[in-house]
C-alpha cells in the first residue's frame, strides 16, 4: 500500500503487546499517515490516534453507544455498528460486599 492515511489494527490477546509496542511506533513515522485505530476483539473498546500537526493526540472510546469519528475517511460510526454480528463477553458485575456471618 502506498501512502495509507488511516491504518485499524484489531488487538487480540496474543498479538496485542507487538501491535502496541512495535506496529504503533512504526506507523506514527509514516508521514501520509493521519490516523491509527486499535480495536480491542473482545470488548467495545477502541483508541484512535490522530496526528495533528507533528504531535499524536489520542482518542479512547469505550461502550456500546458511544461513537467514534475518523477524520482521515470522514466517518462516523457508533461502536454498536462497528461489533455488529459480534460476540462481545459481558462485563461482570461489580462483587457484592456481603457483612460477615454472624457467629
Amino acid at each position: 500500500m502506498i501512502n495509507p492515511l488511516l491504518i485499524v489494527e484489531i488487538l487480540s490477546p496474543s498479538t496485542e503487546r507487538s501491535d502496541r509496542r512495535l506496529n504503533l511506533s512504526v506507523y506514527q513515522k509514516l508521514q501520509s499517515v493521519r490516523e491509527i485505530m486499535l480495536i480491542d476483539a473482545d470488548s467495545y473498546h477502541a483508541e484512535v490516534y490522530r496526528r495533528e500537526n507533528d504531535h499524536w493526540g489520542t482518542e479512547l472510546v469505550r461502550g456500546p453507544e458511544s461513537a467514534l469519528y475518523l477524520a482521515s475517511v470522514d466517518l462516523r460510526v457508533s461502536m454498536s455498528e462497528l461489533y455488529q454480528g459480534i460476540a462481545i463477553p459481558t462485563e461482570p458485575a461489580e462483587p457484592c460486599l456481603q457483612a460477615p456471618a454472624a457467629t
